[in-house]
């Protein structure tokens, strides 16, 4: 029978649990650089799929699931790394576009504004829950879907 690993077979990791949570911490924060990085990189990705979708007459499905896959991705990832505003823009993207019928100019417009606040907290580097920010932008994402869906 296969021995099962624990923590302490890592090489490099401490089993107190005090010890534990630094080393965790410490690597998370070793990795921030690749994560703004790489999130910078799917940002774009997001913006060419939401350009195609703008191009689209007719069927902007394939683009805009593009876009929720990344959005998902965001949501579950911003927090990991003390992007919380990140998750919440991106949790309120993805749940926007799983419940688009057919994205429509208005939706596009939407959606451009979600991927706009992504970047600004990426380039402005607002990590934890944003503050007064946050409620501002929350407040201004949830009148333009309202507004969308009008």
């Amino acid at each position: 029978m296969p021995s099962i690993a624990t923590l302490s077979d890592v090489p490099g990791i401490e089993t107190d649990d005090e010890k534990l949570h630094q080393d965790i911490a410490a690597r998370i924060a070793a990795l921030q650089p690749e994560y703004e990085a790489c999130t910078k990189q799917y940002l774009g990705r997001a913006r060419q799929a939401l350009e195609a979708a703008r191009a689209l007459p007719g069927d902007r499905q394939p683009e805009i699931e593009k876009i929720s896959r990344i959005a998902h991705n965001f949501r579950d990832q911003g927090s990991s790394f003390g992007y919380d505003l990140i998750t919440l823009v991106c949790d309120s993207l993805y749940t926007f576009i799983r419940h688009l019928p057919d994205a429509t100019d208005d939706d596009l417009k939407v959606i451009d504004l979600h991927l706009g606040a992504v970047a600004m907290v990426l380039e402005k580097r607002i990590r934890g829950s944003g503050g007064q920010f946050a409620d501002t932008l929350r407040d201004k994402l949830e009148n333009m879907i309202a507004a969308s869906r009008a």
